[in-house]
């Protein structure tokens, strides 16, 4: 559905809702689930390094392996669970 069906709808009800409204509603819903799935990484990470599962580390740290930082954070875990060895690696 596009912000303009969206719109048409409450005013084939009468209802007085400008266009602009609905862009902010969206880009406001947008955002908030940008936070949520934020959270719910951050939460899967932090569940990894607290069982000490290394595959699970290496999943939610790394990801996909192509951003340099990722591997930084990949190494921080590793080491906050007592693995230098793999942190170096």
């Amino acid at each position: 559905m596009s912000a303009q069906q969206l719109h048409d709808e409450p005013r084939a009800n009468g209802d007085k809702v400008a266009l602009a409204t609905i862009y902010h509603t969206l880009q406001a819903m947008h955002e908030a689930s940008k936070v949520e799935w934020f959270t719910l990484d951050w939460n899967a990470q932090r569940l990894a390094v607290f069982d000490h599962d290394v595959d699970a580390i290496i999943r939610t740290h790394a990801r996909d392996r192509k951003v340099a930082p990722w591997f930084e954070d990949t190494a921080e875990a590793f080491e906050e669970i007592g693995e230098v060895d793999l942190a170096i690696d």
